[in-house]
């Protein structure tokens, strides 16, 4: 991508490479957003998180959507903790 601190662009870059079913473009495309943490810091790693368990890497997939939780709370964002609440219930 061009403008890599473009990361609503890399975010709807990687979810297409989910549906796509190329989990491990998804994962090294949602993961360069991991920073800086800020308000959408949450979303974008609960995609990172979906992308590692499509990936069949349960574990980093639990690790990345526990994080997103974290920072989900800490900005705010109860909805978002709680659906990801959710998928990580199925996880366990």
């Amino acid at each position: 991508m061009s403008q890599p601190s473009f990361r609503l662009a890399r975010f709807n870059l990687g979810r297409v490479l989910l549906v796509l079913g190329r989990h491990d473009e998804a994962i090294a495309e949602l993961a360069t957003l991991s920073q800086p943490e800020d308000v959408d810091t949450a979303r974008y790693l609960f995609a990172l998180s979906t992308a590692y368990v499509r990936a069949g890497q349960r574990e980093s997939g639990i690790k990345w959507g526990i994080e997103a939780r974290r920072l989900a709370l800490a900005y705010g964002q109860p909805d978002l903790a709680a659906t990801i609440d959710r998928d990580l219930a199925r996880l366990k």
